[in-house]
């Protein structure tokens, strides 16, 4: 499993939770991870301690080192002690052409595990490829170009953390990075005032980027009497115990990729107020979700009683009992049995029955 910068700075430690239970079912993985920053990187793949056999390689090389690369990283799989692998699934986009030349090399089957348009879009160009889209909607836009028996969709995988015993209630979410501007500025207002921060809200966890306007939206929340309430993180994985006992997953932009950390919060009955994404189906108002149009994602009113509606109703029975098919303990054994009819065939098509 070849996952991508952003990937692993999000989701280790559920690929790594996955990575142990496709054990648990027969299926031997191997991680082979994408440094966090450029000064890791290195032009050979380099092992990591751990339970999982997993590697880090540089994914984002030019063309003519990627094939030297791709063979050392396949080398060094088998110096694991498990041979050859016998497919390989690319997590993200900067996994895309490292995964693809190593498959290639082997001429084994290539799965691009997808979790928004963007890598489906780019996954569905690489040939003989199968995708595991993260909603059934991605699923059918991979479908449209590929074909319905080489498209699947799955859970993508929550680990199982428990948040706390003694945490406060009243704990936001926003997940970023900053992309609609209009629509994060309605949403800081809504919760600023008028009439003060929201009193069932007791502190706000951002997790914006570095860009142009992320810096806007901080420079903006610092003027607020929520200054004193909030803070940032640009790491999930460190922060999980916390996150995950979010009451409110606030998500201003469309077309985001599927972060497990939202469903993580949902596990411990949080909810998600954000702008509507037909691609999302994975969020519904069924739940307890607030989903916004373009306009209400907009008007700061509608941010402010939604969140206050949602605090009021924290924790959501509905929401934690949708998010539960996420957990690894369940999903881990659909993985495996989709991985196995790719690599050995199968008269029913996958992920039908």
């Amino acid at each position: 499993m070849f996952l991508d910068r952003e990937r692993r700075r999000e989701e280790k430690v559920a690929f790594s939770r996955l990575a142990v239970g496709l054990a648990a079912d027969g299926v031997r993985p191997t991680l082979v991870l994408a440094p966090l920053t450029d000064e890791d990187s290195s032009e050979s793949p380099e092992t990591i301690e751990g339970p999982i056999p997993t590697m880090q390689a540089p994914m984002d090389l030019p063309f003519w080192i990627r094939r030297r690369l791709a063979a050392a990283v396949l080398d060094r799989i088998e110096e694991t002690g498990f041979g050859h692998p016998d497919v390989i699934v690319a997590c993200g986009r900067g996994s895309f052409a490292l995964a693809a030349t190593a498959a290639e090399q082997l001429q084994i089957p290539l799965v691009a595990e997808v979790r928004d348009r963007r890598e489906v879009d780019a996954a569905i160009r690489i040939p003989s490829l199968t995708v595991i889209a993260a909603t059934e909607q991605l699923r059918v836009r991979a479908a449209r170009r590929i074909g319905d028996d080489r498209t699947t969709s799955l859970p993508i995988p929550v680990p199982r953390i428990r948040p706390p015993h003694d945490r406060d209630r009243g704990l936001l979410v926003a997940l970023g990075p900053v992309g609609d501007l209009n629509a994060w500025k309605a949403m800081i207002d809504g919760l600023a005032g008028p009439g003060g921060t929201l009193p069932e809200m007791q502190h706000l966890a951002l997790g914006i980027g570095l860009g142009q306007k992320d810096a806007i939206i901080w420079r903006r929340l610092r003027g607020t009497p929520m200054a004193d309430r909030m803070s940032s993180f640009d790491h999930t994985d460190h922060m999980r115990p916390l996150l995950s006992g979010a009451d409110v997953i606030l998500a201003p932009d469309r077309d985001r990729a599927i972060r497990s950390i939202e469903l993580q919060a949902r596990i411990s009955g949080g909810v998600v107020i954000g702008a509507n994404d037909r691609l999302r189906d994975d969020r519904s108002e069924a739940s307890g979700d607030r989903l916004l149009t373009p306009t209400e994602s907009r008007q700061s009113g509608v941010w402010r009683e939604a969140t206050r509606q949602a605090l009021l109703h924290a924790p959501s029975l509905a929401s934690a009992t949708h998010a539960r098919d996420s957990l690894v303990s369940k999903v881990a054994p659909r993985w495996a049995a989709v991985l196995e009819t790719i690599v050995h065939g199968d008269a029913t098509p996958i992920g039908h029955s």
